[in-house]
């Protein structure tokens, strides 16, 4: 059995809840309990907050490829990650403006390492603007904020002049897009599903389904 599910998708999918509640199902269907890692936690096992600040670092790809080799080398719980695969690794060499042709080299060397492992779900979004509007009024201002500002300060933002809310919509619209075709360089068992659109049986089959392939 694959002892790694990457939970992805862009801000609002559900990935959180989408990953925890995975974690559970797993927790009850296999022999070894599964658990569940918040992609912001301090002490995420493979991007902990020290290394996500050294995003900007141009040996930042090679660092990620360093730490997850260490991880698969390693690990031996059943986990769930909700936000690793995607958000930790190439969301940031995206919003570095980091080539596409070193985003797929980066890519295609992070799953040789740990794809024997892996499965992934990724939490699609039909209409990314008109979700990302409706996240920016649900979250509130310090959150909306925060997020845009973040967006502001990126290289390929900055590139593009994207600005405000609509520059934010713009960057997450445009990832999610790259995010959806690097899935077809992807080896490993993954399943692309509607974002938000899960019961617990679905969730409990897919889960069951990419662990045992």
């Amino acid at each position: 059995m694959r002892k790694i599910l990457h939970v992805e998708g862009i801000p609002g999918a559900g990935k959180s809840t989408t990953a925890q509640r995975t974690a559970e199902l797993l927790s009850t269907q296999t022999t070894v309990p599964a658990s569940w890692v918040l992609e912001e936690a301090d002490d995420h096992p493979i991007m902990p907050r020290e290394k996500r600040r050294q995003s900007r670092q141009p040996d930042f790809a090679t660092i990620c490829l360093t730490a997850w080799e260490e991880f698969v080398r390693t690990n031996e719980q059943m986990i769930v990650l909700d936000g690793y695969a995607f958000q930790h690794t190439v969301r940031f060499l995206y919003a570095n403006d980091v080539s596409r042709k070193r985003i797929d080299e980066f890519f295609d060397a992070w799953q040789i390492v740990g794809g024997h492992a892996s499965t992934m779900i990724f939490l699609a979004v039909n209409d990314p603007v008109a979700h990302l509007q409706s996240l920016l009024s649900e979250r509130g201002e310090k959150w909306t904020k925060n997020l845009v500002a973040y967006v502001e300060h990126t290289n390929i933002a900055q590139r593009h002049a994207w600005h405000g809310d609509a520059g934010f919509i713009e960057f997450w619209v445009h990832y999610q897009s790259l995010c959806l075709e690097l899935l077809q360089r992807l080896k490993f068992p993954h399943e692309v599903i509607p974002a938000r659109s899960w019961t617990d049986g679905q969730l409990n089959k897919l889960a069951l389904s990419l662990c045992d392939a």
